[in-house]
Order: C-alpha cells, then structure tokens, then sequence
C-alpha cells in the first residue's frame, strides 16, 4: 500500500498569518513542501540535538589549554589570511614566530 493511502490523520496548526508567511518562507528556502519542513523540523530535531551533544560532549574531553593554544594558532592565521587578501604589506614573521611559539608549548605540554 502506498504511503499516500496510509496517511488518514489530519494535524491542524494554528500560527497567525505572519508565521504562516514565515513557514512558507522556510518551506520554500529549504525546497520542500509545508508539510514536510514542519515534519523535518519536528522528527528530525532530536536527532540533531543528539549530535551536537555528542560533539559538545567531545569537546569538554579536550585540554583546555590545548584548545587555547589552537585556538591562539587559528587567531594567527586568520590574520596572516586577511591581510594577505587585503594585499596589505605587513611583517608576517613575528606572526610565524607565535605560532612556532605556540606550537613549541603544545608540544612541550604532551610530550610529557
């Protein structure tokens, strides 16, 4: 039996037109039909909760003070990437120079 056939329970949603309008939006954005962006959003929210924990909870394992000199590197770099797409003309050697220096105490740090 097709799954159309299977279907006989209607949900009624109240919203004012304003969040219909928005739902619509939503709907459109997303490339789906009304009904199944608000299935989607419904059915699939929990799994997606579920993943971000599991990677919250991944993250709370790791060092802090490994993700702040990762995060120190990434500060770095990003800087280093932004000027050099400005074209701006800059010193980049006391940037490469933290970094190493950051590196050096990651390294330091684990190696014990």
């Amino acid at each position: 039996m097709s799954e159309k056939k299977e279907k006989k329970v209607l949900i009624t949603l109240k919203v004012t037109p304003k969040e219909r309008e928005l739902f619509k939006q939503k709907a459109v954005e997303a490339g789906l039909t009304l009904t199944d962006l608000i299935k989607k959003l419904v059915i699939e929210k929990d799994i997606e909760a579920e993943k971000k924990v599991k990677v919250i909870e991944r993250y709370i394992k790791i060092d802090p003070k490994l993700l702040f000199e990762i995060n120190s590197i990434g500060n770095n770099l990003n800087q280093i990437a932004r000027r050099l797409n400005q074209n701006e003309k800059f010193d980049i050697l006391p940037l490469l120079l933290e970094i190493k220096e950051n590196l050096e105490e990651i390294k330091q740090s684990y190696a014990n």
